[in-house]
């Protein structure tokens, strides 16, 4: 028996005649080249954004780093030099110091075989020196200052005992003060305090060069144990100046503003210091400085590298005395007179004093 087939079944017939492998081709079409390109370029551009975020992040955190080094070492080392100047011409219970020899003590820089005259320079220094030698130093910064700064420890006495030959020490008591070294201990520190016969304090001397090295190193050269020993504080210093507040016509406040004193009467009366510190970083930045620094008796530095700079400027008053002695033979005082509570006479005598008396 012969089964016709429905017009829908024979729709279907024909269709599932075809090549599976055409269907599996069709199943497997992939982008066409626009949408790969199209893909391509988005790829790029937002590798491209994310790299740009990357870097600028970098870059910051070196710019970040880069000005805490500067600040860093700026301020410590104002700090560091306020609190020396403000210590200079200090050394102990005293800054009476009897000069030695006539006129004008001499002032000997870099030496050390120092005496007590040597402390009636408590500063002393050197203004844009050229490069050449000075105190030993061969690498000075050209154009640049130098600071010599002289003072007493502010830490403990020393006992008698204890001093070592070759380090110069500073004793004084209310009246004067000497300097000398351990090895002449015996004959140099022989001052006593006023109120009793106890010796008198004894400290370590500190005479100090600050400066700066071609290789922008901010230094001290100690002197220790007899000789200079360098002492590199911080890193990145481009310049360093010093300028000089002087009191000229003994008013007791600055009236002259000067690179460098030009006599004894100045340097005695320095009432302030006023130092610059120009700062660079130890690695360069992303940003060339661009900038113009005036600073002192400088103007228009214009450094245009890729450092990042700081101008630091402090001021610092100092405490110096007069270090002239008066003495005085006899003081004559007329109509004066007092009377001893307890025994109802005249006292004939005070510490330290001759007295005559006139009695009525």
């Amino acid at each position: 028996m012969i089964n016709k087939v429905s017009q829908c079944e024979s729709a279907v017939v024909p269709e599932m005649g075809l090549d599976p492998n055409r269907r599996v081709r069709e199943s497997q079409a992939g982008f066409t080249l626009l949408e790969l390109m199209i893909s391509l370029g988005l790829g790029i551009a937002i590798s491209w954004v994310v790299l740009d975020i990357a870097l600028t992040g970098v870059r910051n955190n070196q710019d970040v780093i880069t000005s805490g080094e500067v600040t860093e070492n700026g301020r410590y080392l104002s700090n560091f030099l306020e609190y020396e100047l403000n210590h200079a011409g200090f050394y102990g219970q005293s800054q009476t110091i009897i000069p030695t020899g006539t006129g004008i003590p001499t002032r000997n820089t870099c030496t050390t075989s120092l005496s007590t005259n040597d402390l009636l320079h408590p500063l002393d220094g050197k203004n844009n020196l050229d490069g050449s030698l000075f105190c030993g130093i061969e690498n000075i910064l050209p154009d640049s200052d130098v600071l010599i700064i002289r003072r007493a420890s502010t830490g403990a006495a020393i006992k008698l005992n204890k001093l070592e030959d070759a380090q110069h020490y500073v004793q004084s008591n209310l009246d004067q003060v000497v300097l000398g070294t351990g090895a002449s201990k015996v004959t140099d520190f022989i001052l006593t305090n006023m109120t009793s016969p106890t010796a008198a304090p004894i400290r370590e001397f500190y005479e100090d060069i600050y400066y700066v090295d071609t290789s922008g190193n901010f230094n001290r050269r100690h002197l220790v144990g007899g000789s200079y020993v360098t002492e590199p504080l911080a890193a990145g210093v481009d310049d360093f100046q010093v300028q000089y507040h002087i009191d000229t016509n003994d008013e007791h406040f600055a009236d002259e503003v000067r690179d460098l004193p030009i006599n004894y009467d100045e340097w005695k009366n320095v009432m302030s210091v006023s130092t610059f510190f120009l700062i660079r970083s130890t690695t360069n930045s992303n940003q060339t400085d661009a900038k113009t620094y005036s600073y002192g008796s400088k103007t228009d530095v214009s450094p245009n590298d890729s450092r990042k700079r700081r101008l630091f400027t402090m001021a610092s008053a100092l405490n110096l005395r007069d270090p002239v002695t008066i003495t005085v033979t006899s003081i004559d005082i007329d109509n004066f007179s007092f009377e001893n509570d307890f025994t109802d006479k005249w006292n004939e005598n005070i510490a330290g004093w001759d007295i005559i008396t006139t009695k009525p």
